[in-house]
């Protein structure tokens, strides 16, 4: 459960919950904490990947430059940055992105 109460409502907040949970059969609350906690574990294995993921792309010099770019409220043609596709211009009629 996650809730935020003001502190002074904490102790009321707190009994209602108990109070529901306990309205709960005790077999079905084990059952399903049993049947969340592996989603848990995967949930958490797979942020953790996600948060390295997004760490790693985030100091890599392409987001650097395009972060730099954005401050400096300029665009960034990508395909300049390309061994072989320097000078081409797009196939569709478009500018860059």
């Amino acid at each position: 459960m996650n809730r935020v109460v003001p502190a002074g409502q904490l102790r009321e907040a707190t009994a209602r919950l108990a109070d529901q949970l306990l309205g709960l059969s005790a077999e079905g609350l084990r059952q399903t904490k049993a049947a969340l906690r592996p989603v848990r574990e995967l949930l958490l294995v797979s942020m953790s990947s996600a948060a390295e993921q997004n760490a790693s792309a985030v100091a890599g010099p392409d987001t650097q430059r395009a972060f730099q770019a954005f401050l400096d409220k300029e665009t960034i043609d990508w395909r300049r940055t390309r061994p072989g596709l320097r000078g081409r211009e797009p196939q569709c009629g478009r500018g860059p992105a």
